[in-house]
């Protein structure tokens, strides 16, 4: 199979950040000890508000704001359990921006992260200006952002803002969209989505601005556990028990936890060979700097002693309706605590840890983070299962979880209670804004939940542009369910919420009927009035499904709304969603409620409105019901119209690098055969064997039969070969040797001429390391790479590089077979910034004089005497390189002649390292 290379490595960044997110401590003091980074405002958005999150007293209040668009809510955000603020809208303004403000009296080196996460029809273009009277506005350089389909494209990290916003009581940041370019590459849609997360804004207090109090005293002196706590940027010295063994966390690094009868602290350290391997039930005396990262207090060890081992160790009996009060949550970090949950789901390790979902009766709820390095086994774990669960309290951001140490730490109950559900729980709320005619906002959370989608109906959509009669049509429909809904519910009125059974959907609204004082059913009245149609998905309540019924045939009967024959409502809600969206079908199974059969997804217009149900195929047949009953040809011809191939990720069918899925049976009962015209590249159960070498088209016919009916139905698709990553440096072994590669670039090293690598300092990512050099103010500085494609053609390269404010801005990658010659590759120009996000080079493709090559020199060559800053490079100026990664595909070269006449047959690998064709020549 083909990999695909910068995705795993993402992947492999990813995992990285969340793991030293929970366990590493920033650079937040210097080498001295004397310098402390504030988070003077972030916005991290897991309450669902736009009010800041954390930050100086000053800027408590501060929100997070929009123009020239929509705030539509709250969605998934950046890591598990968290949220982002999302919006659409963005075609509609010349100038459409998010945007903060916020004070800096006091602080200097300014500096700011944020995440971008997009739709594939939303806004891709973005810049980051300032100002100091909102009026006015400059560029803040090196931030132009290209958002992506996902939470690593769209970042900025650590981005230092000019000296012109110090010490400023107001400072005004915006996120500025700069096209109406899409994420997919079209136009931006009206339905087209933005979210952003983790904004943090930080500084350095000028001399004096704060105090960081009195340091310890040199000596012996040990403070509480508790008293550490608070002393962040100090040493301290403090003194615990062991609640983990050291290397159970991370392997390679310092980590562990301690703790007293009061409180308790993480200790951490890169190296883990500085210090003893301490066990659970050590006392250890520990001396190190307080800290503080992603909301967890740690001290970065320099001494760490074992006092006496084998001491007990204090366990915190709680309830998980701990986690839903901060103050109180926090009370408990770093400690063992012991609690009473029901674990719903349990997932497979992915990428060395996985989080697990622990609730109580209330769906009070904490995630219980496992790390593959602890040994747990989750098949010795049960789903929907009561369990009394001992950990280590901690967080990651704002999101509260507890460490499992091992299996014994899951004690399963003896009485297994019901499990938790909130069917028929009743919740009285404020109602703060009507969204639309489905959704509503309410005045404080229920279930952490601040948006309502309302159960058992749809109402057609109003977030959309307007291109065609469809969408004005769905359009002024959906205008019209919003304004009905605002005759039964206006901002400020106080409402009774019914709940589901599944409390939240995929966005985190909470699911729900919503009640007048008056005691009327307002999800019953739209369907009534034959503004919203009935929408049941899986699992529903068979009474409910009834009475909703009831009241759509009356709206059907009477041509109430949607139903007004003169004006009827052109497409269901559910399929304006999916064309929006740009899906290629449906995907839910469609039921009728009262025969009891279903039918495939695009065929739900067979069943009445009134009595449809949606669920997948295999909840249709664990509820009863059956394949509609056709005739043979009525069966085999919808079968046939339904036929598709399952394609994975990014996958189509000019491009396949994954196994395809080949149904064997369709929806309505017809048996599905496959050939395959090469099956050493497709197989007839879909399995996919990349060519080494050229892309291969491959046509799979499929045999429908039915009955004495037989159909066929073709698919051309395209096999893509497969990619191979030659070679690759990630640093975080703190060595210049290639990290990854083909055996025959094992021991390949980077290096620079003309500067000189000084170590190895913070790189792309948590946790991640790069290497570093200075120097470059001799000029004709350049990292210089070498490795062998011998064998291997379209070869690419890719790389991120950062720079000091003093240090190179302006790079070029070039090439030399020789180490002599050098050729500059098109479009290779880098402008480096003080970020990881401008000095990107994203799988350049070298010419193809590379490939093939016994050995291939690259370099990135700085070019001019510009700093990062826009001076001139100084001497201790640095430039930084982190993530270089070297890829080609297999190909067959030189053709190879022979004295004589006639012809060879097939093809002839010979000796060496090359591969080539033989012919005779004359």
């Amino acid at each position: 199979m083909r990999t695909r290379v910068m995705p795993l490595f993402l992947a492999i960044i990813l995992f990285f950040s969340q793991l030293s997110s929970a366990l590493v401590l920033p650079a937040a003091v210097s080498a001295q000890g004397q310098t402390q980074t504030v988070t003077l405002v972030e916005w991290d958005f897991d309450g669902e508000s736009p009010v800041a999150t954390g930050g100086v007293d000053v800027n408590a209040h501060q929100e997070f704001q929009i123009a020239g668009a929509n705030i539509t809510g709250y969605v998934a955000g950046n890591g598990t359990g968290s949220r982002a603020i999302n919006s659409s809208g963005w075609n509609t303004s010349e100038d459409s921006y998010w945007f903060a403000a916020f004070s800096t009296e006091g602080f200097e080196e300014i500096s700011f992260s944020s995440r971008h996460f997009g739709s594939l029809t939303g806004p891709r273009d973005f810049t980051v200006e300032y100002s100091l009277n909102g009026e006015n506005w400059l560029d803040v350089p090196g931030t132009d952002i290209t958002v992506g389909n996902n939470w690593t494209s769209g970042v900025l990290a650590n981005i230092s803002l000019p000296e012109e916003v110090n010490d400023q009581e107001t400072v005004y940041l915006r996120w500025l969209n700069t096209s109406n370019v899409s994420i997919r590459g079209d136009n931006v849609a009206g339905g087209g989505t933005n979210r952003v997360d983790d904004v943090v804004i930080q500084g350095v207090p000028l001399d004096g601005a704060m105090d960081p109090g009195e340091p310890e005293e040199p000596g012996d002196g040990i403070v509480s556990l508790s008293t550490a706590r608070g002393m962040m940027g100090q040493e301290v010295t403090v003194q615990g028990v062991a609640n983990i063994d050291q290397g159970l966390l991370q392997n390679g690094r310092f980590s562990l936890y301690i703790q007293d009868e009061e409180a308790g602290i993480q200790l951490f350290n890169f190296n883990e060979n500085l210090f003893p391997a301490v066990k659970e039930g050590d006392l250890v005396k520990a001396t190190g700097i307080v800290g503080e990262h992603t909301g967890v207090t740690q001290l970065q060890v320099s001494e760490v002693e074992i006092l006496e081992t084998g001491q007990d160790i204090p366990v915190k009996k709680i309830d998980l309706s701990t986690y839903m009060n901060a103050s109180l949550a926090d009370s408990y970090e770093g400690q063992l605590v012991r609690f009473e949950g029901y674990i719903r789901n349990i997932n497979d390790y992915f990428n060395g840890g996985v989080s697990i979902s622990i609730i109580n009766d209330d769906f009070d709820a904490v995630d219980i983070r496992v790390w593959q390095s602890t040994g747990i086994d989750l098949e010795q774990l049960e789903e929907h299962t009561w369990y009394e669960v001992t950990a280590i309290s901690s967080k990651f951001n704002t999101n509260y979880q507890v460490l499992a140490r091992s299996n014994d730490d899951f004690v399963k109950l003896e009485e297994q209670r019901p499990a938790p559900t909130t069917l028929n729980r009743e919740f009285e709320v404020e109602v703060t804004h009507v969204t639309d005619g489905d959704t509503i906002r309410l005045a404080t959370p229920v279930l952490g939940a601040t948006n309502v989608r309302f159960l058992n109906m749809d109402t057609p959509e109003t977030y959309h542009t307007v291109r065609n009669e469809l969408d004005e049509n769905q359009m002024r429909h959906g205008n019209n369910a919003t304004a009905y809904m605002q005759t039964m519910l206006s901002d400020g009125d106080t409402v009774i919420l019914k709940l589901g059974e599944e409390p939240l959907d995929a966005f985190g609204r909470l699911l729900a009927e919503v009640y007048t004082v008056d005691g009327l059913n307002t999800n019953l009245e739209m369907v009534r009035a034959g503004y919203a149609s009935t929408y049941f998905i899986y699992p529903f309540e068979d009474e409910k499904v009834e009475e909703y019924s009831e009241a759509a045939k009356y709206a059907r009967k009477n041509q109430l709304g949607i139903y007004n024959p003169e004006d009827p409502l052109l497409e269901e809600p559910f399929v304006f969603r999916a064309r929006e969206r740009g899906d290629s079908g449906l995907s839910r199974y469609v039921g009728n409620f009262r025969t009891k059969e279903y039918v495939a997804p695009d065929h739900y217009a067979i069943i009445e409105p009134e009595y449809r149900v949606f669920f997948t195929r295999a909840q249709a047949e664990a509820l009863g019901y059956t394949p509609l009953q056709l005739t043979d040809r009525e069966a085999i011809d919808m079968d046939k119209n339904a036929l598709g191939i399952g394609f994975q990720g990014t996958d189509s069918p000019s491009g396949v690098v994954s196994d395809v899925a080949l149904e064997t049976t369709g929806s309505y009962g017809s048996t599905i055969t496959w050939e395959s015209s090469n099956e050493a590249v497709i197989s007839v159960d879909g399995v996919v064997t990349n060519p080494k070498y050229e892309a291969v088209e491959v046509i799979l016919t499929a045999t429908l039969v039915k009955g004495e009916l037989v159909e066929t139905k073709e698919f051309t698709l395209l096999v893509l070969p497969e990619i191979v990553e030659l070679v690759s440096w990630n640093f975080d072994g703190e060595s210049e040797v290639a990290t990854g590669g083909i055996e025959e670039n094992v021991g390949s090293e980077i290096r620079t001429v003309g500067s000189s690598i000084t170590g190895y300092v913070a790189g792309f990512g948590s946790g991640s390391r790069a290497v570093n050099a200075n120097g470059w103010h001799e000029g004709e500085g350049h990292w210089l790479v070498e490795f062998t494609t011998l064998g291997y053609k379209n070869i690419a390269l890719s790389s991120r590089q950062f720079g000091s404010n003093t240090g190179p801005r302006d790079f070029r990658v070039e090439y030399s077979v020789d180490g002599e010659n050098w050729t500059a590759v098109d479009g290779s120009e880098i402008v480096v910034g003080n970020n990881w996000n401008s000095g990107v080079t994203d799988n350049l493709v070298l010419p193809a004089e590379v490939e093939n090559q016994e050995i291939v020199f690259v370099r990135w060559l700085n070019v001019s005497n510009v700093s990062v800053a826009g001076g001139t490079v100084g001497s201790g100026g640095t430039s930084r390189i982190d993530d270089i990664v070297i890829t080609g595909n297999e190909g067959l070269f030189n053709v190879v002649c022979f004295p004589g006449k006639g012809k060879m047959k097939g093809q002839d690998v010979f000796p060496g390292k090359g591969k080539g064709l033989a012919k005779f020549c004359n």
